[in-house]
């Protein structure tokens, strides 16, 4: 199975001062969440093909998340669906 996580050295990608100070408050692995609306937009996009009929394995290889991740924002979905049906 392949990683979907995509992994870039920090040095090669910022800037020598940001670098720096990332370095001043945090050493090992960095998680960089996507901008918001790219965030909602996967999460509207995994809603969607799990809807489909789509499985979690294959989710997760096309919006290139992990499955744990992909199942996550399903319980989620589910979860905020069951609190607007109680309304």
């Amino acid at each position: 199975m392949q990683t979907m996580t995509s992994y870039h050295n920090a040095k090669k990608v910022l800037p020598p001062g940001l670098l720096a100070e990332v370095q001043r408050h945090f050493n090992g692995h960095l998680w960089v969440p996507a901008a918001e609306p790219q965030a909602g937009r996967t999460r509207q996009r995994v809603v969607q093909l799990h809807q489909a009929g789509i499985g979690t394995r294959e989710i997760a290889e096309l919006v290139q998340l992990s499955q744990r991740r992909v199942q996550q924002i399903i319980r989620q979905a589910k979860h905020t669906e069951g609190a607007h049906a109680r309304r």
